[in-house]
């Protein structure tokens, strides 16, 4: 590889990551992607009731000034996200799983976040209490871990059955998605 091309390509991974962080480093754009991960991925979802934090709730017009004029924009312009004006509402864009995995990657490794960024962040301490919970073991002796890791007929990977898990406790309970776990252990059932 020549070195031109391969300063090009550094710039262009540089320029790309700058992207993505930029896009998360606003509360009402995380809160966005996350709700857009929990939507099939053709839907569209309400703004700006999907941009807010259940823990610091926010004047709903004031977000949807700001969804309009400041977040919405970031995220189209890395082609994040794409939405329209009337009726406020928002879908994946073209370049969604590049943002969707750094969230996922950090759901995932919950267990390995510090607790000054997990407790009072209800889906990572919801994510780490399900990773201990995997981790105890079953009746027969083996974790659930090992279980749902076991070969399934649906032929999807363990990133779309992970995504599901996510998604199955909280499907159909709209805006209350957020329930608080606790985050003490439950006595497991004999």
């Amino acid at each position: 590889m020549r070195l031109d091309a391969r300063l090009e390509n550094g710039q262009r991974v540089i320029d790309g990551w700058n992207r993505v962080f930029e896009a998360l480093a606003a509360e009402p754009r995380r809160q966005l992607v996350v709700s857009l991960l929990d939507a099939s991925p053709d839907a569209t979802v309400p703004l700006p009731e999907s941009a807010v934090n259940p823990n610091a709730p926010t004047d709903p017009d004031v977000l949807r000034r700001e969804l309009h004029h400041q977040h919405l924009p970031i995220l189209a312009d890395g082609g994040f996200v794409e939405w329209d004006s009337e009726p406020l509402v928002a879908s994946r864009g073209p370049n969604f799983d590049e943002i969707a995995a750094v969230i996922e990657s950090l759901q995932s490794s919950a267990t390995s976040v510090p607790d000054s960024l997990v407790i009072g962040c209800q889906r990572l301490e919801a994510e780490r209490q399900e990773a201990f919970a995997d981790r105890s073991p079953g009746a027969e002796g083996e974790s659930r871990r090992d279980r749902r890791s076991a070969p399934m007929s649906d032929g999807r990977g363990d990133r779309s059955r992970a995504r599901d898990r996510r998604i199955g406790h909280r499907t159909g309970s709209g805006v209350g998605l957020w329930v608080r776990p606790s985050l003490t252990p439950r006595p497991r059932d004999e």
